[in-house]
């Protein structure tokens, strides 16, 4: 299972990750951006079409790339990464990765969006 995020106004291309991935970008953005809602948050969890308007897109990117540049990203995701190599490998929690990287790409596809759906 994957999730495709699909600008609804795009000057770019869609964003793209697997549920592994996918779940921990989607709470650190909710956690960390205030623009977005508790449903948001939960919806965005689940591939059914849930939108993000353009507006709030622009804030996450906005937002993303300011602590990205303040390196607040990539001292979440060494953290992250740390306490999921401390984690036992039976334990589903240790599948989920957090990367820099992709927060970058996810930052940019923000601002690039028009807004997206979650499918």
């Amino acid at each position: 299972m994957g999730f495709d995020v699909h600008g609804l106004n795009p000057r770019g291309t869609y964003f793209r990750n697997n549920c592994w991935w996918w779940r921990p970008l989607w709470d650190y953005v909710c956690i960390n951006c205030k623009s977005l809602t508790q449903d948001d948050h939960q919806n965005g969890h689940h591939n059914g079409g849930h939108e993000i308007s353009e507006e709030k897109a622009t804030l996450v990117g906005l937002a993303l790339k300011a602590q990205l540049k303040e390196g607040v990203v990539k001292k979440y995701a060494e953290k992250f990464e740390e306490r999921r190599k401390e984690v036992d490998k039976d334990d589903f929690s240790s599948h989920y990765p957090f990367h820099e990287d992709n927060v970058k790409e996810f930052a940019e596809f923000c601002l690039q969006s028009g807004g997206f759906s979650i499918d």
